[in-house]
């Protein structure tokens, strides 16, 4: 069941896994509160949709960084997290830490002189991976995280990346506005199968709206 309201009780993998196949996703508060969102748009990533710009080309070309996956999820959260105004309070980090465990929440990390510069995590369900949070320490580190996740989607057989909002800097890589009505339509092929990163827990099935 999705809470309209702020509840405050232990959130857990299962709870993450059942309202993300429904569409929603969660903001954290302090003090253990935690409430379900439904965006009035999405952000979506399709395979081909992925613009990289020139400028971003030539970052990436110029190198001086490495591309780690999962290596190092807990300090991508921790580095996601420490901002100001977050919503990656301890309710969502305790479930989203017990997903990786689980194996369907991953990271992707850039590093450079052995530093972590940027970071991006997200969670495998059926055949979406939806990104949730990232962070950058510098300039353009951000976006080689990000695209260098969706590239990584594709490879293993996501049928879409979800980066939620619509921020323009999304859309300028190549994401595709989609309303929330016609993402909860789509969701159900989505979800029929899964991939290497997104192994249903036991027990769950997938709900509906």
């Amino acid at each position: 069941m999705l809470h309209n309201a702020l509840v405050r009780e232990r959130l857990t993998s299962r709870d993450l896994w059942l309202g993300f196949s429904r569409g929603a996703f969660v903001y954290a508060e302090q003090g253990g509160y935690w409430e379900w969102c439904v965006p009035e748009d999405r952000a979506l990533f399709f395979p081909g949709t992925l613009h990289v710009s020139r400028s971003l080309a030539r970052r990436i070309r110029k190198g001086g960084f490495t591309i780690t996956f999962d290596r190092a999820f807990d300090q991508v959260l921790r580095g996601c997290a420490d901002r100001e105004d977050t919503w990656l309070h301890e309710p969502l980090v305790s479930a989203t830490k017990e997903a990786f465990r689980q194996g369907w929440a991953h990271s992707c990390e850039v590093w450079a002189e052995g530093r972590l510069v940027a970071g991006i995590y997200g969670l495998g369900i059926g055949r979406v991976f939806s990104a949730e949070s990232m962070f950058r320490r510098e300039t353009d580190m951000s976006k080689v995280a990000l695209t260098a996740l969706v590239e990584k989607c594709f490879e293993i057989g996501f049928a879409v990346v979800d980066t939620q909002t619509t921020m323009p800097y999304k859309l300028q890589l190549g994401a595709v506005p989609c309303p929330q009505s016609l993402y909860e339509l789509l969701l159900p092929a989505w979800l029929r199968s899964d991939t290497a990163w997104s192994p249903r827990p036991t027990g769950m099935r997938t709900r509906q709206f």
